[in-house]
């Protein structure tokens, strides 16, 4: 793709939304049943990320349908990393374990395209606030034809940081329009700042347009 600001993906992160992870992808052996039952956000541990949760569904009056079910993306995780949910007591107790996937984390290599401004287009950075905890960053495009509303979701922004990433972004959309016919990459965020998902949405449009991703 050419015309567009590229922006990596955070790879570390669990994807949200997905099917829930079948008994043939996690490690039971650990695993002693107590009672059927729904055990929400359990923490994942271990490996090389911190921060994720699941559901856990136990049914069947064993262990052996037991599912998982990504609730909090975490972030830092790579392939390989094996993490362990212990249990709750109530509906099992030892423990689960996980060995993380390629297809289980968000982006892993994955990058979301900005369309480059047209003439006549104009873009606008809202920097992150204290509104959505420093957590979203805004791009607003206005055309003839089309207006999007861009949004990206960022770990580890602060007050501290929230003009550099604004800026960041803001330096980016000059240098697409100052260099035609090109993909532009994203500069460098602030220290420990990564992208984990983002696309657009059409705030008004006479034709549409595809997905950010």
């Amino acid at each position: 793709m050419q015309n567009a600001i590229k922006v990596p993906l955070d790879s570390g992160a669990f994807k949200l939304n997905q099917p829930a992870i079948p008994p043939l992808e996690l490690n039971l052996s650990s695993m002693v049943w107590v009672a059927d039952g729904l055990v929400l956000n359990l923490n994942l541990t271990g490996g090389s990320g911190s921060g994720a949760q699941g559901n856990v569904v136990i049914s069947g009056g064993s262990t052996a349908a037991t599912s998982l079910t990504i609730t909090t993306a975490g972030s830092g995780y790579k392939i390989g990393d094996v993490l362990t949910i212990n249990g709750n007591t109530t509906n099992f107790t030892g423990s689960i374990t996980l060995t993380v996937t390629a297809e289980q984390l968000n982006g892993e290599g994955a990058i979301v395209h900005i369309f480059r401004p047209n003439n006549g287009q104009f873009c606008s950075v809202v920097r992150p606030s204290v509104a959505d905890l420093y957590t979203k960053v805004s791009i607003t495009q206005i055309q003839p034809s089309a207006a999007r509303k861009w949004e990206f979701t960022l770990s580890g922004a602060t007050a501290a940081n929230a003009t550099s990433i604004a800026s960041a972004f803001d330096r980016a959309l000059v240098a697409s329009c100052q260099r035609p016919n090109q993909d532009i990459d994203l500069p460098t965020l602030p220290f420990g700042v990564k992208v984990s998902s983002g696309g657009y949405t059409n705030i008004s449009s006479k034709g549409g347009g595809p997905g950010g991703k």
